[in-house]
């Protein structure tokens, strides 16, 4: 696996997002919504993971504050799951904005996505709140970690 690192969309690496949302989830998030949220957040960060030229995973997140980054949205192709590219990814991200000052990083996932609120637990977070979303009407778990 090799991972690159972008800081803002291009059309290409938008190209690569749109692609791996609608390979992972049956509900892809919409690349103009991606693209029009992404567009206002501070310190941007897209990780993308290749199996060769082919793009096979992905994680994207933003500043909230000085001190907090969230991690957003993200997932693994059906195909490349249980090999180890979620965490791989994770862990570059912590890295990174550790490695930028932030000393806080959240996220949330939906209470569906077992395998990806196990991997959070996993790596350190915490629950620190529930919401059912008034779109999809799903529980979201939100989480948090301090980084080290």
């Amino acid at each position: 696996m090799k991972t690159k690192i972008y800081k803002k969309f291009t059309p290409k690496i938008l190209k690569h997002v749109e692609l791996l949302e609608k390979l992972t989830f049956e509900q892809p998030y919409p690349i103009d919504m991606i693209k029009k949220e992404s567009s206002a957040k501070e310190n941007l960060l897209i990780l993308i993971a290749y199996i060769g030229s082919t793009p096979v995973g992905y994680k994207i997140g933003y500043e909230l504050s000085s001190k907090m980054f969230y991690s957003w949205i993200g997932g693994v192709i059906p195909k490349y799951r249980r090999k180890g590219f979620a965490k791989k990814l994770m862990k570059i991200q912590h890295e990174i904005v550790s490695n930028e000052g932030y000393s806080i990083i959240r996220t949330s996932t939906e209470n569906k996505f077992k395998h990806m609120l196990i991997l959070n637990l996993k790596s350190g977070f915490n629950i620190i709140g529930s919401y059912c979303s008034d779109l999809k009407k799903e529980l979201t778990i939100m989480l948090e970690k301090k980084l080290c």
